[in-house]
């Protein structure tokens, strides 16, 4: 009985866990869309101590 019982439980578990992974892995088209892919230069700007990150991203523009 209590392997049954253990069984049972493992098999609740795994189900919960992939009905967990499957619906929380999906993006909206608008969630989509967010990120785009561009083409750019990334520029050394000098020192992060001074101004702050010490590089900038030049995207190509249309």
């Amino acid at each position: 009985m209590k392997t049954k019982n253990l069984i049972f439980q493992i098999l609740i578990l795994v189900l919960i866990s992939l009905l967990t992974i499957t619906t929380s892995c999906t993006k909206s088209e608008e969630e989509k869309e967010m990120y785009k892919q561009e083409e750019g230069i990334v520029i050394n700007d000098g020192s992060p101590a001074v101004d702050g990150c010490g590089w900038q991203i030049k995207i190509k523009e249309n």
